[in-house]
Formats: C-alpha cells, sequence, structure tokens
C-alpha cells in the first residue's frame, strides 16, 4: 500500500485550554460532522485538543467491506473539523491514545474489511497498524511489532507516560501478553502479568500502572477479579481486592481521594443475575 502522502492541512493551535460547558446537562452535537461516518471508536485529549477516531465505508462498499479510517479534532468538544487522510485509507481505527500533544491511532487495516468471510487475500500490511502525528504534523505509519500485528482483541491506550497495548498473540500458546512503549516504535513485551488471562481496564499510578482482569478458577468454575500494579509495565504484582467471580471492571479513574474503578458483578444472592460494582482504593494497592 502506498497511499498519497500529502499532508493535509495542519489545523489551527487551539487557544490554551478549552472553556468547557458548566456541566448542566449533556447536550448532543447536531452539527457533528459525521461524514457517513459509520462509529466514532475512541476520543484522547492531548492538553490542548481532543482527537476522535473513527471510520466509514470506501465509496461502493458497505459495513462488511474495506473502510476509510477518520479523524476530528477540536478545541472545546463542540466546533470539530473532519480530517479524511489517504493514510488511513483501508484502515478501521478502534482506539486514539496522546503523549502530550504526539498522537497515536490503532486500527486494523484491510484490504478485504476487518469483518469479510469470503475469500480474499489480503495485503502484507495487513493487521493491527499504529500511525502517529508528532505535534500536529502529516500522520506517519510506524513499523509494526509482528506479535501486535497479529494479535487478538488487541487494546491500546496511553497510560503512566507510556503506550500500552494488551491481548493475545496469534501463536499456540496464546498468553496474555502487554507491550509498552515510549514513542510507539520500540516495544517490550511482558507476558508477567499476575496470571490474569483478560485485561479489561488500566489506570496511571504515578510512572506505572494498574490493570483489572481476572483469571479462570476450577475451584469456583468461574472466573475472579485479578488487580495488579506495575512500576513500568514489565511486570505485575497482584494486590489486596475483593473475592468476586465473574466480575468484570471497565474503567477506573484516579482523583484527589485515591482511584474508583466500576464494573459489573453477578452474585448468587440476586435473582436478576447481574449489578452494578464499584471498588475503591486511597492507593492502588487495597480495594
Amino acid at each position: 500500500l502506498a497511499p498519497d502522502a500529502t499532508p493535509l492541512p495542519t489545523p489551527a493551535p487551539c487557544p490554551g485550554a478549552p472553556e468547557l460547558p458548566d456541566g448542566q446537562g449533556v447536550n448532543e452535537l447536531v452539527d457533528f460532522p459525521l461524514a457517513e461516518a459509520l462509529e466514532v471508536a475512541d476520543v484522547a485529549w492531548t492538553g490542548t485538543r481532543l482527537v476522535a477516531v473513527g471510520f466509514r465505508p470506501l465509496p461502493g462498499e458497505g459495513y462488511d467491506g474495506p473502510r476509510q479510517g477518520l479523524v476530528w479534532t477540536s478545541c472545546d468538544g463542540v466546533a470539530w473539523q473532519e480530517y479524511v487522510d489517504p493514510i488511513f485509507q483501508y484502515v478501521t481505527p478502534s482506539a486514539v491514545a496522546a503523549l502530550g500533544e504526539d498522537v497515536y491511532v490503532m486500527g486494523t487495516l484491510s484490504t478485504c474489511g476487518p469483518t469479510y468471510e469470503g475469500q480474499c487475500e489480503d495485503v502484507a500490511e495487513a493487521g493491527n497498524v499504529i500511525t502517529r502525528s508528532v505535534a500536529g504534523a502529516a500522520w506517519q505509519r510506524l513499523p509494526s511489532d509482528p506479535e501486535m500485528q497479529t494479535a487478538f482483541d488487541l487494546a491500546f491506550e496511553a497510560v503512566g507516560g507510556r503506550l500500552v497495548a494488551y491481548g493475545t498473540p496469534n501463536d499456540k500458546n496464546a498468553v496474555l501478553s502487554l507491550w509498552s512503549s515510549a514513542n510507539g516504535e520500540s516495544w517490550s513485551k511482558t507476558t508477567n502479568v499476575a496470571g490474569m488471562e483478560t485485561i479489561y481496564a488500566l489506570v496511571a499510578q504515578g510512572e506505572g500502572m494498574i490493570a483489572f482482569g481476572d483469571v479462570y478458577r476450577e475451584d469456583i468454575e468461574d472466573t475472579t477479579l485479578v488487580v495488579a500494579t506495575s512500576a513500568d509495565g514489565s511486570a505485575f504484582t497482584a494486590v489486596s481486592a475483593p473475592d468476586l467471580p465473574g466480575a468484570t471492571i471497565f474503567d477506573a479513574v484516579q482523583g484527589p481521594g485515591g482511584y474508583a474503578a466500576v464494573g459489573v458483578a453477578y452474585p448468587e444472592t440476586k435473582d436478576f443475575g447481574v449489578v452494578a460494582l464499584g471498588l475503591r482504593s486511597a492507593d492502588g494497592t487495597t480495594w
């Protein structure tokens, strides 16, 4: 693939931190430039600008066919500008992350279409790809880590001042792996994830991180919650957390009083099967 490398106009700089709405309700963005988008997948904050990513079908194609990745930027979350860059042709963006003003987009590259089930021989570059824009400059496709390129269900975000991706490599071992990088060009991999078989959420802890996942236990014939910390993403250690079979943490944040995490649990005492779950911790080590 050799998309046109001619850069699109650089977005005008944002005038410092935006004046956001006063929080009195949620307003629908009726004039958001969707451009026939099928999905707006993710959004990130650079410190001065919001960047969102999504995709639309290529001309003449449907949902299951090849796609065109889309990028939107906004200084205030109300007025948005859309970019259709040739480098995102055949790419389905799924996540966007920011390290300062540098923006990274992860997506699936496929000339056949990411959900295509017929006979189609894809290009060698097909799979998970990362594209970077440094301080608003033209987008560039970064070299792919071979394992990350073919990993299943690869998640991607910025945590603790580094880029983090986690998923299952496409090999016979199929062991949950986590990759970290300072710039998206060189990656370090670990499978030392405190026994977790799935990671659902990460939150920064200084320059390190806290991971929320689960592991299957034969004695209860179910998964159980695991919370683990790492100083640099190279190895994780499980910390004290409630014993919650079947629990899933969807997201976590840090605030002035410590950490909070939210998800769902499936207590046996509830007839309707599922309840909302919240966890809190003052220091990230006891929940």
